[in-house]
C-alpha cells in the first residue's frame, strides 16, 4: 500500500510539471483532466489509469522532447474489432498520418498477466497503425519495443531499453558529428579554431570550431546556452592562470612530449598543447598538438563519449602557426585594452542572449 501511495505522489508531481508547462489543465474541481495536445482532449480524472497517462504524457513532452502538436489521445485504431483506441499516439508528421509511437497505459499495481495482456494490446494497436515503436506503462513499470524492425509476433528480441528521445534525432546528430570528426582527422587543412577575446570585468574567450567554414557542432546537441550557442563556446579566464603566458611557454618548447595546459575559470573549456619533437632541429621543425576540450555540461546528454574522447577538437600546428596565433590574439587583446583605457565602447559578443 505504501508503494502505491508513493507512486501516486510521483505521478501527481509529474502532472503538476505538465500543468506548469501549460500542456495539462483541470476543471474547477479537478475531476476532469484536459490534455493540450494536437487537440484539447478532456476526460475523467477519477480513473486511476488517468494519473499514469497524465504523468507519462508530461514526460513525453518535457523529457523526451516530443512536440505536443504531434501527440493525440484516444486514437481510433483501424482494422480492430471491437473498436479499440490507443491511449497515446505520437506521429512524425503535422497531419498525424504517420504514427511513430503507440503507448498503452494501465493503472499502477496490475498483475503480471494483466501486464502481458497490455503488451498484446499495444502490439495490436501499433501494428494496425504501422507505428515504429510501442511502449506499455503500468504505473512505474515500463517496457518498450521496436515494432517496425521485427516480425509482428516477436515479443522478446525487440525489447529496447527505452523509447528514443525526440524521434532518435539526438543520436542521429551525434552520429553525424562523429562522421564529421572522422573526416576532419583526414583533412585538417579545412578545419579551423577561431578564438575571439572579450573583456568585461575579466577576460573571456569565444571558441568557434569550423570545417569548410561551417560550425562543427550541431545546435541540436548543445545544452547549456550560457556556455555554448550556435556551435560557439565561451570560457571565462582564471585571472591566476592567463592564456597568453601559457602560449608563450609552449611556443618556446623543444622537449618532446612536453605539455602545457590552460583551463577556464569554471572549466567550460580546457586547452592542452603538447610538443611533438621528432626532428633533428626542434627549434624549427617541432609540431604542436593544440587540443581544446569542451566541457561536458555544454551538451544535452551531459557527456561527449559518443564517438570521440572528451569532446577534444585538435589541430596540428607548426611552431610558426602557434607563434602567429599568440601574436594575433595578443594584438586583439591589446586593442581592447587600449579602447577601455580611452573610455571607448568595446564590441562584446554575448553568447547567452
Amino acid at each position: 500500500m505504501k508503494n502505491s501511495q508513493e507512486n501516486e505522489s510521483i505521478f501527481l508531481k509529474t502532472i503538476k510539471r505538465g500543468v506548469e508547462a501549460g500542456i495539462i489543465e483541470f476543471n474547477e474541481d479537478e475531476s476532469r483532466i484536459i490534455y493540450k495536445c494536437s487537440r484539447d482532449y478532456t476526460t475523467s480524472f477519477k480513473n486511476p489509469e488517468e494519473k499514469v497517462r497524465g504523468s507519462y504524457f508530461t514526460e513525453l513532452v518535457l523529457d523526451y522532447k516530443y512536440p505536443k502538436e504531434k501527440i493525440d489521445i484516444e486514437v481510433i485504431v483501424p482494422r480492430r474489432t471491437p473498436e479499440d483506441r490507443a491511449d497515446i499516439v505520437i506521429c512524425e508528421d503535422d497531419e498525424l498520418k504517420k504514427p511513430y509511437l503507440v503507448v498503452e497505459t494501465k493503472k499502477d499495481g496490475i498483475t503480471d498477466a494483466e501486464f502481458k495482456q497490455a503488451i498484446e494490446q499495444a502490439f495490436g494497436n501499433a501494428n494496425s497503425l504501422r507505428a515504429k515503436y510501442a511502449t506499455v506503462v503500468a504505473g512505474t513499470t515500463k517496457t518498450a519495443f521496436d515494432v517496425a524492425g521485427f516480425k509482428p509476433s516477436e515479443r522478446a528480441k525487440n525489447v529496447i531499453a527505452d523509447i528514443p528521445e525526440k524521434y532518435g534525432l539526438l543520436k542521429y546528430y551525434y552520429q553525424k558529428l562523429r562522421a564529421k570528426f572522422m573526416a576532419i582527422l583526414q583533412d585538417h587543412s579545412n578545419f579551423k579554431i577561431t578564438v575571439i577575446p572579450e573583456f568585461t570585468n575579466w577576460w573571456s574567450f569565444y571558441f568557434d570550431f569550423t570545417y569548410y567554414d561551417k560550425s562543427v557542432f550541431n545546435e541540436e546537441i548543445l545544452g547549456n546556452k550560457n556556455i555554448s550557442k550556435n556551435g560557439v563556446f565561451k570560457a571565462d579566464e582564471d585571472s591566476n592562470h592567463p592564456l597568453l603566458p601559457v602560449l608563450e611557454k609552449a611556443m618556446k618548447s623543444i622537449t618532446d612530449e612536453e605539455t602545457f595546459y590552460w583551463g577556464a575559470w569554471e572549466d567550460e573549456l580546457e586547452i592542452e598543447i603538447k610538443t611533438i619533437n621528432k626532428n633533428p632541429n626542434p627549434e624549427i621543425n617541432s609540431v604542436f598538438d593544440f587540443t581544446v576540450f569542451v566541457a561536458e555540461q555544454a551538451f544535452k546528454d551531459g557527456s561527449m563519449n559518443y564517438g570521440f574522447q572528451n569532446a577534444g577538437v585538435r589541430l596540428a600546428l607548426s611552431r610558426e602557426d602557434l607563434k602567429k596565433f599568440h601574436q594575433d590574439l595578443k594584438a586583439e587583446m591589446d586593442l581592447i585594452e587600449e579602447s577601455i583605457q580611452k573610455g571607448e565602447k568595446v564590441n562584446v559578443l554575448y553568447l547567452n542572449q
